[in-house]
């Protein structure tokens, strides 16, 4: 989904839009035996992202019925930073843009106190574009 539409509980309003579709780019740099490598990378995230298996509120979703969690609506909040950076510091998902295949992955990250379970699926569409979506 590139842009998700704002989800309304009780008259509460959730703003899901720090998780439309965002474009970064990734540098590799320069090495003694490989120039600098500039990699485009459009990111996408599922609704798993903000959703859990109970719950009180369904969310409506085509493929997929689960509920709206509030606590990970929050933890999501911090996902479009906490995704580059671990790009940079990674080298195995690193590895996946030499390769042409998809690739799954599971990452576990912390921040301000909140472990993050990450569950990435990564997609090289071109030579200069990477595809990827965090699914959970």
């Amino acid at each position: 989904m590139a842009r998700w539409d704002d989800f309304k509980i009780d008259g509460t309003t959730y703003d899901l839009s720090h998780l439309n579709n965002m474009t970064f780019e990734h540098v590799r740099t320069a090495t003694q035996t490989h120039p600098e490598k500039r990699t485009k990378i459009i990111l996408s995230f599922s609704h798993h992202c903000f959703t859990d298996h109970h719950g009180e509120h369904i969310y409506p979703h085509s493929m997929d019925e689960r509920y709206f969690c509030v606590d990970q609506y929050s933890h999501s909040k911090m996902l479009p930073e906490l995704i580059p950076d671990i790009l940079n510091r990674n080298k195995y998902v690193k590895r996946t843009f030499n390769a042409r295949r998809e690739q799954f992955f599971y990452l576990e990250e912390s921040r301000m106190d909140i472990d993050y379970r990450l569950f990435l699926e990564v997609q090289k569409s071109t030579n200069q574009q990477i595809n990827m979506q965090i699914l959970e």
